[in-house]
């Protein structure tokens, strides 16, 4: 892999609905002068750079053991419910059995994130209708990331008008 040192003229952004204390302008320039001094970033090697104190990136993560352990079993449980895959009379390839929805978890109204299952999502308006929408920013954001690719432009143009037949405002 070359190693390639990039002068940063870029602007980092953090990814919608990110939360850091970290500006992403700094974060993603000490990613990229990790990445050039040891070629590939890995999960190990921005772990062991973070550990630092003085590191940027220090204060993205939860130093205290007790609270990510038990962040990690929320992960793990959300990757659990997402990779459970389900193949029905519509499919011929299996499709994720449950989906992340809006949920209501009080009589107050209060809202948070669960899990329902495809047929629930499917059967209930709110819920399809939330998919659809997730459906249509997973669709902009695999067409920007791949926006600089010709080969695709008329695969974009067709999404397009797809997001905005069916786009709910």
């Amino acid at each position: 892999m070359p190693r390639v040192k990039v002068v940063s003229d870029k602007e980092y952004v953090w990814r919608q609905g990110t939360r850091y204390s970290v500006e992403a302008q700094v974060a993603g320039e000490h990613l990229e002068s990790l990445e050039y001094k040891h070629g590939a970033l890995t999960p190990d090697l921005v772990v062991r750079e973070a550990r630092k104190k003085s590191s940027p990136l220090h204060p993205c993560f939860t130093w205290d053991d007790t609270k990510a352990a038990e962040s990690y079993r929320r992960f793990e449980a959300r990757k659990l419910t997402g990779s459970v895959l389900v193949v029905t009379q519509q499919t011929t390839e299996p499709v994720r059995a449950f989906h992340s929805v809006p949920i209501t978890i009080t009589s107050d109204d209060e809202q948070a994130r669960g899990y329902v299952s495809l047929d629930v999502a499917i059967a209930d308006e709110g819920h399809r209708n939330h998919l659809l929408q997730q459906a249509f920013r997973d669709l902009a954001a695999w067409r920007n990331k791949y926006a600089e690719l010709k080969e695709l432009h008329s695969i974009f143009s067709q999404a397009d008008r797809l997001v905005e037949k069916y786009s709910i405002r």
